[in-house]
């Protein structure tokens, strides 16, 4: 039997709202007469992607939701949201963000790194989007992104503490190692112009493919290092954490490090905490060249953000621990003490 375009949409109605059924956190409407206000909040679960911030900090929007209608904070209406996961791409989130907002969302959460056309879908619809975790600079133009708001920095911010950094030790010129995402390629733009304006000169810039998985893929670096030692002295690498090992090991091998006359600057997005173990900067996991890349992160600098400041923090950090174990999300806690034995055995076999 033939289903005509009537059935097909019927089908496709069917769908969503079996999605958005599963989807949406088992919520019960207060007995004080408040009217709803339902949230869409869009993160990264399930995805190759290497950090899914959305499976350590989704429990802070369970939880805020929680104290804010515990509290009253908006007279006369409670909050309600609905979750999905976009899967690290773009097709997908943009799909999610239509389902939830055909399930009456008027504001919108994330999503995780990729979110320019779902920033420009929600403006379409006059509606905000605030994002956790998107640092693509180009949506900072308000005349195209006018309802877009977030709370992580765009990756062309740091630019400002590179060359802070390069001016206080007197750095004049410098050779860019730069990942072949546009991320980074907009970061080291950025970082070029603003040199300049400095009398600052980049020797050389040097592009590698991303995500770099040393053994799996042929080696860059041994050229790149190859080609820029003799006229560069300060190394910055834009990237992921795999290129500033592969870059690090490789300056060691050809005894160039030993020196102390080479500097890498690396610049890692996630926050500095004093619980953090600095070892992830000099080693992979179960890495048997640990001793010679602790060696070689001597010549290390890193930039990285401050940690928060608020003296609750470390409360408001285990609550959100417990609610991302908890309906809708249901994720590993990730300081509990079987976390982190799982987690190595993923990346050990990714490696």
């Amino acid at each position: 039997m033939k289903c005509s375009w009537k059935c097909t949409d019927l089908r496709i109605s069917v769908v969503i709202v079996t999605t958005l059924v599963v989807l949406t956190t088992a919520q019960t409407d207060p007995s004080d007469g408040r009217h709803p206000l339902t949230l869409g909040y869009l993160t990264t679960h399930e995805s190759n992607v290497s950090r899914r911030q959305g499976r350590i900090i989704s429990g802070a929007f369970t939880y805020a939701i929680n104290k804010i209608n515990a509290e009253h904070r908006i007279p006369g209406y409670y909050l309600r949201f609905i979750w999905a996961d976009n899967q690290a791409n773009s097709l997908v989130g943009t799909a999610r963000l239509t389902e939830q907002w055909r399930a009456g969302a008027v504001a919108f959460f994330g999503p995780e790194d990729e979110c320019d056309t779902e920033a420009k879908v929600a403006a379409s619809w006059n509606l905000p989007i605030i994002a956790y975790k998107c640092a693509d600079h180009r949506l900072s133009d308000k005349t195209q992104y006018p309802t877009f708001a977030r709370t992580f920095p765009p990756a062309t911010q740091v630019a400002k503490s590179l060359v802070a950094l390069l001016n206080y030790f007197h750095w004049r010129k410098f050779t860019l190692v730069v990942g072949s995402t546009s991320k980074w390629q907009s970061v080291a733009d950025t970082v070029t112009s603003m040199g300049k304006e400095q009398n600052m000169s980049v020797n050389s810039r040097y592009i590698f493919e991303e995500p770099h998985l040393d053994g799996l893929k042929s080696n860059p670096f041994k050229d790149i290092v190859k080609k820029s030692s003799t006229d560069t002295r300060i190394y910055i690498l834009l990237g992921e954490h795999g290129g500033l090992i592969s870059l690090m090991e490789e300056l060691w091998e050809q005894g160039l490090l030993t020196t102390g006359k080479y500097v890498i600057i690396y610049v890692d997005h996630d926050s500095y905490s004093h619980e953090r173990n600095p070892i992830k900067f000099f080693k992979r996991i179960l890495d048997p060249r640990f001793p010679r890349l602790l060696e070689a992160a001597r010549s290390l600098l890193v930039i990285v953000g401050s940690p928060p400041s608020n003296r609750n923090y470390s409360m408001f950090h285990d609550e959100v621990n417990i609610y991302n174990t908890l309906p809708p999300f249901n994720f590993p806690n990730p300081t509990s003490s079987l976390y982190p034995v799982m987690k190595k055995k993923v990346l050990f076999r990714k490696y």
